[in-house]
């Protein structure tokens, strides 16, 4: 039998279910992870129902599952139903789904993400030691980010709700972001606009992947003051657990916003266009990858597509969209700096830019850009942010960002787009 459960004993290893209806799958990812001592296969599923079984039993035996690599399509249970029921679970485990290079691979795998998935990973095609190899560096580096993401919110507690007192909008202040309690206080900046935290290490850095080799520089002793004027565009940054926060997002500032949304979710090819689809369908919101030398239109949203970075050109009211092959940045392509950094240099101070949860530092030398030109900047917190490495990296370059629980920054941008707020 496929199924089966083995105690890891009490050691800090990261503990992992792995679920796939494909023993030869499951035989690949254990022989993957058994040389790693921080991270422990302690169950495996040949479908969903077992997975959600042995999760429920792991945590009412007092020793829960942290990490569920689930499988998009099996039988008895598939991947999106077992990621709903795994969601109920207390504790609930981090889930990274397992994709196929397909196109229905990445459809289902995005309408995880948007579900609550915490990341994916693609199943190596190529048979070569250099194809598993690197499969099994972006595996393990997103059960660590993932582990460590989990052990932390739960030493923090709860995360906020949506009660009627958490969603009324904070307008014209910033809001503290939560710290450590061993972490020391945060030095305050004289603009009452922003709570600046000490820096800290966001989560790639205990993934394999190197560290960034850009350094953000200090902010300006006077940045140019922001306005209260209209904004003319919204660009928006995600990472891990980008889709869920976005589709809120968009959700909550709703179909009136009459501005051009440019959006750059980290995604390979296929899984951009889903996105976008999905952004489209679940909405009914106007919705597309962004294509070469398109007009920009007011009130569209454009999403970058995957291996492009996405670029604007042109003034305001005669803007076009320009896809570039320029080198990754941040190791990414898209990324999202590039586009705020060409936003810029077209609507300057009527730009506002929205920094949600990711692993990583994109978007912060793009929002040091936003800031200087006048421009408004939003950044999701850390108590509502899957990993709060991207929003974190702009408040602790200094930079004027508003920091906000996600369920208020769609609020807020309504508020910022009457013309009504900061």
């Amino acid at each position: 039998m496929a199924d089966r459960f083995r105690s890891s004993g009490a050691d800090s290893a990261y503990r992992l279910l792995l679920a796939d209806d494909s023993g030869t799958v499951r035989r690949l990812m254990r022989r993957l992870l058994d040389r790693e001592p921080d991270v422990r296969v302690v169950a495996e599923a040949e479908n969903g129902r077992s997975a959600v079984d042995m999760v429920r039993q792991a945590a009412a035996s007092g020793q829960p599952i942290e990490i569920v690599l689930l499988d998009v399509e099996m039988p008895v249970m598939d991947g999106i139903t077992a990621l709903e029921r795994l969601a109920k679970v207390r504790p609930a485990p981090q889930v990274i789904m397992l994709s196929a290079h397909t196109r229905q691979g990445a459809v289902v795998t995005v309408k995880a993400l948007a579900r609550g998935a915490y990341d994916y990973v693609c199943k190596p095609v190529a048979r070569s030691d250099r194809s598993f190899d690197s499969f099994r560096r972006e595996l393990l580096g997103k059960i660590r980010a993932g582990g460590k993401a989990l052990r932390m919110r739960r030493q923090a507690g709860p995360r906020p709700t949506d009660s009627p007192a958490s969603t009324k909008p904070t307008v014209g202040r910033a809001t503290s972001p939560a710290r450590p309690a061993d972490s020391p206080a945060p030095a305050t900046r004289t603009d009452s606009s922003v709570t600046r935290p000490p820096r800290t290490t966001s989560p790639r850095a205990a993934a394999a992947s190197p560290a960034p080799t850009t350094r953000l520089r200090s902010l300006p002793p006077h940045p140019r003051p922001t306005t209260a004027t209209r904004p003319t565009a919204l660009a928006i940054g995600s990472s891990t657990g980008g889709p869920q926060a976005v589709l809120r997002l968009l959700r909550d500032l709703g179909p009136r916003h009459g501005i051009p949304i440019f959006l750059t979710q980290h995604m390979p090819p296929a899984f951009t266009a889903a996105f976008a689809e999905q952004i489209a369908q679940e909405l009914d919101l106007p919705c597309s990858e962004a294509r070469q030398g398109e007009t920009v239109e007011a009130g569209r949203i454009y999403v970058a597509p995957g291996d492009f970075h996405l670029l604007v050109e042109g003034r305001p009211d005669d803007a076009r969209i320009q896809l570039s092959k320029s080198p990754p940045e941040n190791f990414c392509r898209p990324a999202v700096d590039p586009m705020l950094r060409s936003l810029v240099s077209v609507y300057g101070e009527r730009l506002v830019a929205v920094i949600l949860t990711g692993m990583g530092s994109d978007g912060a030398e793009g929002c040091r850009a936003v800031a200087e030109a006048g421009g408004r900047i939003l950044v999701q917190d850390r108590e509502t942010s899957v990993v709060w490495g991207m929003p974190g990296a702009v408040v602790a370059a200094g930079l004027p960002a508003t920091v906000l629980p996600l369920q208020q920054i769609g609020g807020h941008l309504r508020t910022l787009m009457n013309g009504l707020g900061r």
